[in-house]
């Protein structure tokens, strides 16, 4: 892992991520859970691709899917999205 990787994604994630919090309920149907997610939208597939790559060599698990907008003149947006942490490596 090259730590200029590290940086652009950090930089990258400044300017076009987000994190927050999202509840779900357990399999048990009755409680609540809530965690945190980790996002970056962007509309160039190039720069997606390459935050998941990185986040693949640390072992950070991330979902890419495409949000398309019922506009003329929109392009279409990126998103990576990582929910869970637990495979990164320390």
């Amino acid at each position: 892992m090259k730590i200029n990787n590290l940086i652009w994604l950090a930089g990258l994630f400044e300017g076009e991520g987000t994190t927050g919090l999202y509840s779900y309920k357990r399999s048990d149907g009755k409680t609540w859970r809530i965690s945190t997610y980790f996002l970056i939208c962007n509309n160039d597939p190039i720069i997606i691709n390459e935050v998941y790559k990185i986040a693949e060599e640390i072992g950070v698990r991330m979902a890419i899917f495409q949000r398309h907008v019922n506009h003329p003149t929109w392009n279409i947006n990126y998103n990576i999205l990582c929910k869970s942490m637990i495979d990164v490596i320390e």
